[in-house]
């Protein structure tokens, strides 16, 4: 759990940094695919 969100502040961190070049969807994307990765390494359900 704790290297997760240590994974996710640094991705977050990534993203804050390219912010400039990235648009305001695309930074979003990226969070909803690192939302999907986190459920996915919770909860490996059906």
């Amino acid at each position: 759990m704790h290297d997760l969100t240590k994974r996710f502040y640094r991705i977050a961190r990534t993203i804050q940094r390219d912010g400039r070049r990235l648009s305001r969807s695309e930074t979003r994307k990226r969070f909803v695919e690192l939302n999907e990765m986190q459920i996915g390494s919770v909860s490996r359900g059906p």
